[in-house]
């Protein structure tokens, strides 16, 4: 991924901008930072949820679990 930060236009209903701003006013940032940070996190979450999906897929496989090293030791 490089280091360059990209750009993205998003349109948002009044509502939403009137929240934004109070957010950003609360948390003494600025609305983009406010916008950034709830995508980051939502990411986080989102991909949280990806890793459980997966896990509930192996267990119903009947899979053995083994261990993150057991793992990366078979990856090689």
């Amino acid at each position: 991924m490089s280091a360059k930060t990209h750009r993205i236009n998003v349109t948002l209903d009044a509502e939403d901008i009137e929240i934004i701003q109070l957010l950003s006013h609360k948390q003494k940032m600025s609305m983009s930072s406010v916008i950034k940070k709830m995508v980051h996190d939502w990411l986080e979450d989102y991909e949280d949820l990806m890793l459980i999906n997966k896990i509930e897929e192996r267990e119903k496989e009947n899979n053995p679990l083994i261990s993150h090293e057991e793992y990366w030791e078979n990856e090689k």
